[in-house]
């Protein structure tokens, strides 16, 4: 849902982007073609909002495009135009709202990148640094209220540092309380508290401890699959929202 249009931005995986007016009931549709300002690949991995109010479209190999609302035309940020940009291929791109736009990629780690300058900074795992990316295939990327950045990746959950230009990570058996699976398919904010999708059910974060000064302390709530009815239908999640009404959806 776009939050200064009445518009509801659809991503397709082989036809491009379209835009559902509610108020008019008309769609817009966005596809690739010959023209350089159009749409740079019809396959369309995430959706998110650009700090001035225009859209991110993540493409699954062709980098990511910004639709300039005013003009209709697409800015592409992929390794042609984006100095230092390692891969085209993602599956999502958030803005910080702060000039940077971080991108996780299918197999080349988190990139940042400068949405003004346009230059890049690549991380990837190192098994020598406790305090590095723990996968080089992340998942999903989410900036909570805090303003904290959360990196979701097949081997861990992560939380950069931007000053310090480190992650705390934290995985299962870290603790009796701890992640129940090191895949994190997504990550949302409910109701103050901080959800992970993963292929286990749904993991809340309990905020008692210092989770940078003390991962290892660190728990979580758990939602799990079971046939009662509080019980989740299935472990893997894909997707959480909130409506405007406080529910959650998954």
């Amino acid at each position: 849902a776009d939050k200064f249009q009445d518009i509801i931005w659809i991503a397709t995986e082989r036809n491009g982007l379209n835009g559902y007016n509610y108020t008019t009931h008309q769609f817009s549709f966005y596809k690739n073609d010959e023209n350089p300002n159009s749409l740079s690949s019809n396959g369309i991995m995430f959706l998110s909002g650009e700090a001035s109010g225009n859209l991110w479209v993540t493409t699954y190999q062709s980098g990511i495009d910004m639709l300039d609302k005013k003009t209709n035309h697409f800015i592409h940020y992929n390794q042609s135009t984006v100095k230092g940009l390692i891969s085209n291929y993602n599956r999502c791109a958030i803005d910080d709202e702060q000039g940077n736009l971080y991108i996780g990629h299918l197999f080349s780690g988190l990139s940042i990148v400068s949405i003004k300058n346009k230059t890049a900074v690549n991380y990837m795992p190192n098994p020598k640094d406790p305090n590095s990316l723990p996968s080089k295939e992340v998942y999903t990327v989410f900036i909570d209220s805090k303003k904290r950045i959360w990196v979701g990746t097949n081997n861990g959950l992560a939380l950069f540092h931007p000053e310090k230009k480190i992650f705390t990570v934290f995985r299962k058996n870290m603790n009796p309380g701890s992640l129940r699976s090191n895949i994190i398919t997504t990550i949302r904010e409910v109701n103050d508290q901080i959800w992970f999708g993963t292929v286990a059910g749904i993991a809340v974060l309990e905020e008692q401890y210092g989770i940078t000064d003390a991962p290892e302390k660190v728990v979580f709530k758990h939602m799990l699959a079971s046939d009662a009815q509080s019980g989740l239908s299935h472990p893997l999640i894909n997707s959480i929202l909130q409506d405007q009404y406080k529910n959650a959806w998954v």
